[in-house]
């Protein structure tokens, strides 16, 4: 997770997530608003209970089951995080 926060293209809090793979839609930027920074085609935002922690699925057995017990807190994370590279 690399933001989490409002964002101007949509309303809402976004989670900002750095891929390992090239699977994203974007930089971490959006419509010319840069939020973090990443490679091209590993950043992707999605709504906070589209996301759970690592390990999250394997400790609940299952992706129902590790969504059934809700979405982590993302209390200490806020605005842009570390975008050096």
């Amino acid at each position: 997770v690399r933001f989490t926060g409002p964002t101007h293209f949509a309303p809402g809090t976004w989670v900002g997530v750095e891929l390992d793979e090239k699977a994203g839609l974007n930089n971490g930027s959006v419509q010319g608003t840069v939020y973090f920074r990443c490679k091209p085609a590993h950043g992707v935002f999605v709504p906070p209970t589209s996301v759970l922690p690592e390990g999250a699925i394997r400790a609940a057995g299952s992706a129902e089951a590790a969504f059934q017990m809700g979405p982590p807190s993302f209390d200490n994370i806020s605005g842009e995080q570390d975008i050096s590279e």
